[in-house]
């Protein structure tokens, strides 16, 4: 969490999870009061959703619709026609609104264009051509769909051994009727240095990857209860609230259903079904055993477990901590940096150069990526790309990022190395962007570099700048 929620590995992920808690927690607000006024911070946020990341935006549409679909499955509730006006009304009006703020920096159909770039991509065929590239796949498990299935098949008999074992044992303390808070806190200690020992390190890559399984059998769950008019323990919600929690839930997981994990995108894609699952393990499964007395015990086991987890995590963040000799960039200043000595060195080096180099008006890019940089010197990027990424040259044709610099020509070009074998092209110039290096090459010189070449094979990490030399 220290990573994932503060510096994140994408910003309108968490920017869009969220939104969507906001509008699941207003749906429950509305449900609640019936209040029009909930409704159009629901549509206002809707609208935010649409134009986030596209997981985002379908993931707002599938818990709005899932939640007013089961609002008009109970027969007694009647649905006023304005309301369904005043969600989209208020969502229009929301984006309208976004559009208008950008264009006091920036012009109008770039602010169109660029909010809703990610829809454009859908229907054009880009978002399919990113979606075959290795990195992509890995990470939404399709490059091995088989044996990720097996997997999830594999750990998900395992997890329901492991939990009819636990109620097995809870059985063993059902008929204890005095201190149940000491037996408890001595069953989750217990449990607590038992996991310790026998749970495998690096845990944290395949302990999520049953959640699409456990998140199916919930939801059928939940329709089974309402089939047969039974509320969920411990619940005051609606049923059309808590089917717009697992649909929120099981949405997220839909990217990477076959490769469902809390590192990477799955720190907010893996979040709601990891949550959801604590609170079926902690709360409505032991809920229904104390029908049979057991509920404590059980709920005192999974607590054990869940601090044992917790534990691990703490631990191998203060190992990677502890066994790196970390490089301060900036200490002193509000603009504090945490890298590594050699790169923190470079990335120091460089920025002294640059700025020695640079004049009060220049701007300066940075390839393949380290917007960073510009940061730390509060200069601008010529570009309106964030970074040079093999994806970018999905995202956009390749003429038109060559054109953004000759429109914009940067007076100084900053090459960083940066090895992109997850994309299997391994670097900027010579396994993809070949176009935009080659006019580079033609319009600027070297005139500084460290010891190590960026962007060669031999190379642990180097930088260089570069001024251009063309005709003013």
């Amino acid at each position: 969490a220290n990573f994932n929620y503060i510096t994140p590995y994408s910003h309108p992920l968490v920017h869009g999870l969220v939104i969507l808690l906001i509008i699941l927690a207003t749906l429950k607000k509305w449900d609640e009061a019936k209040q029009t006024k909930w409704l159009w911070v629901i549509g206002l946020f809707f609208g935010l959703a649409i134009i986030s990341k596209i997981e985002i935006a379908f993931t707002s549409i599938s818990v709005i619709g899932a939640y007013f679909t089961a609002y008009l499955f109970d027969k007694k509730n009647i649905l006023n026609k304005k309301y369904l006006i005043i969600i989209p009304v208020a969502a229009v009006l929301s984006i309208i609104s976004v559009i208008l703020l950008l264009t006091l920096k920036i012009p109008l159909a770039t602010a169109v264009s660029g909010i809703f770039h990610q829809w454009i991509m859908m229907f054009d065929n880009r978002m399919s051509l990113l979606n075959t590239m290795y990195y992509v796949k890995h990470n939404m498990g399709t490059d091995n769909p088989s044996g990720n299935i097996i997997q999830i098949i594999k750990l998900g008999f395992l997890y329901t051994c492991l939990i009819l074992g636990i109620i097995f044992i809870s059985f063993l303390f059902k008929k204890i009727k005095k201190n149940k808070l000491f037996i408890s806190i001595f069953l989750a200690l217990t449990t607590f240095f038992i996991s310790k020992k026998i749970v495998p390190d690096h845990v944290w890559f395949i302990i999520t990857k049953p959640l699409p399984m456990i998140m199916t059998i919930a939801f059928g769950f939940l329709i089974w209860q309402k089939i047969k008019n039974k509320k969920m323990p411990n619940n005051n919600s609606s049923y059309a609230v808590n089917m717009a929690s697992f649909v929120f839930a099981g949405t997220m997981l839909l990217k990477i259903f076959l490769n469902s994990r809390i590192t990477g995108y799955g720190f907010v894609l893996a979040m709601p079904a990891t949550l959801l699952t604590i609170i079926i393990l902690i709360d409505w499964l032991p809920e229904y055993l104390n029908n049979y007395s057991a509920g404590w015990s059980f709920r005192a086991i999974i607590i054990g477990i869940l601090m044992a987890l917790s534990f691990f995590y703490i631990q191998d963040s203060n190992l990677l901590y502890a066994y790196r000799n970390f490089f301060y960039y900036g200490a002193g200043n509000k603009n504090i940096i945490r890298t590594d000595q050699k790169r923190g060195h470079i990335i120091q080096e460089t920025t002294a150069k640059l700025n020695s180099l640079m004049g009060p008006n220049d701007s300066f890019t940075v390839l393949p990526e380290g917007l960073m940089l510009n940061f730390l010197l509060k200069r601008k990027s010529s570009t309106p790309y964030l970074g040079f990424m093999p994806d970018l040259f999905i995202r956009y044709d390749e003429k038109e990022i060559i054109n953004s610099f000759i429109k914009n020509r940067p007076d100084f070009i900053v090459i960083i190395h940066k090895k992109t074998i997850e994309y299997f092209l391994p670097f900027f110039g010579k396994d993809y962007a070949v176009d935009l290096n080659g006019w580079i090459m033609d319009n600027y010189r070297t005139v500084w570099q460290t010891k190590e070449k960026p962007l060669e094979p031999e190379t642990i990490f180097g930088a260089a700048i570069l001024q251009y030399a063309g005709q003013p």
